[in-house]
Formats: C-alpha cells, structure tokens, sequence
C-alpha cells in the first residue's frame, strides 16, 4: 500500500555544475528543490572543489567560510557526490 502524503519518487537527477554552485541565490534555490525532492542532486569531489576555489573570489567570503558552506552541501546530501559523471553532462 502507498501512503498517499508520501513525496514522489524523484524523477530525474540533475548534476550541478561549478557555474550554478558559487552564485549564492541560485545555489541556494537549487539546494531547496532539491531538498524538496524536486530532483537528485549530484556532483562530483572535483565540482566541489572547483566551487571552494571559487566562492573565495567572491566579496566577503573568506576560505573558511567557502569549506563550510562546501561542508553544509556536503551533510545536507550525502549521497550526491558521483564519479565518471562525464556521460551525464553530454
């Protein structure tokens, strides 16, 4: 039996790329759909550390805010991080 307030299988994955990880509001929404299970979000160690590299050029964000927020993403899906992601971005 299905309980009907269950959320829905989700659909699709979505790997999420460096370029929509370091701008804070979009990183922020796409955090949120998928925490509501919009989609799988997935990303790879090397997104991840392209996204610390990178946070840190940003006005106000010092590298140790950049490996906690990069730490947060990580707790928050655990199992997002993939390898040989290449053929998902063709």
């Amino acid at each position: 039996m299905c309980d009907a307030l269950a959320s829905p299988p989700v659909s699709f994955v979505v790997l999420l790329d460096a370029c929509v990880l370091v701008p804070y509001q979009l990183c922020d929404v796409l955090m949120r759909l998928g925490e509501a299970d919009l989609f799988q979000v997935l990303w790879s160690e090397e997104i991840l550390a392209e996204v610390e590299r990178n946070v840190v050029k940003r006005p106000g964000m010092t590298q140790e805010k950049a490996v906690r927020r990069v730490a947060q993403m990580r707790a928050t899906f655990p199992r997002a991080a993939v390898e040989n992601y290449q053929a998902l971005t063709r």
